[in-house]
């Protein structure tokens, strides 16, 4: 991942939404590991825009901001469906653990 040291806020931003774009990607597919170091260098950035969007009225940003808050609904989206579908998987694993101690103890 490239860095962006030294780039115009203008170019933070729109670095901002490539990763954000990414982020959609990589959670579409189920690479939640990559999500997770790409959300790090997203974050970092940040701060940059937000205080560059606040100097300046948000103006310029508005456009970048709006896409960048519109793809994070569908990444949100994406997470809570993952978060639910790893909650039903440690629920049936939790049950399997039970039979598996129920039936060792009856087996005695």
């Amino acid at each position: 991942m490239a860095s962006t040291r030294g780039a115009a806020p203008h170019d933070e931003a729109t670095r901002v939404l490539e990763l954000t774009q990414e982020l959609l990607a990589r959670a579409r597919a189920g690479d939640w590991d990559t999500v997770a170091a790409v959300e790090q260098e997203r974050r970092a950035l940040l701060p940059i825009i937000r205080d560059a969007a606040t100097a300046t009225g948000f103006g310029e940003y508005r456009e970048l901001l709006t896409e960048i808050l519109a793809v994070d609904r569908d990444i949100i989206r994406l997470a809570l469906q993952h978060r639910d579908e790893l909650g039903g998987q440690l629920r049936e694993m939790t049950r399997g653990r039970t039979a598996l101690r129920a039936y060792s103890q009856n087996r005695k």
